[in-house]
């Protein structure tokens, strides 16, 4: 089971590029994102593809560069 850090992202149900996405799909992409050394905290960007990964983890047709989800 998934532990609450207090740093999940917001439910959302519709992503920027239309994508559909359940809330708890994009919580368990963003615990591994916090859980990464490739994170840049301060503005929650990955430092392989510069993306802002509260963002990029709610969208189901993205993918983590270094292949993690």
């Amino acid at each position: 089971t998934f532990e609450s850090t207090g740093d999940e992202p917001e439910p959302l149900h519709v992503g920027v590029d239309g994508d559909l996405d359940a809330p708890n799909f994009a919580v368990k992409r963003w615990s591994i994102c916090m859980d990464c050394d490739r994170l840049f905290r301060p503005t929650r960007q990955c430092k392989e593809c510069g993306c802002f990964m509260k963002i990029k983890v709610r969208l189901r047709s993205q993918r983590c560069p270094l292949g993690k989800w």
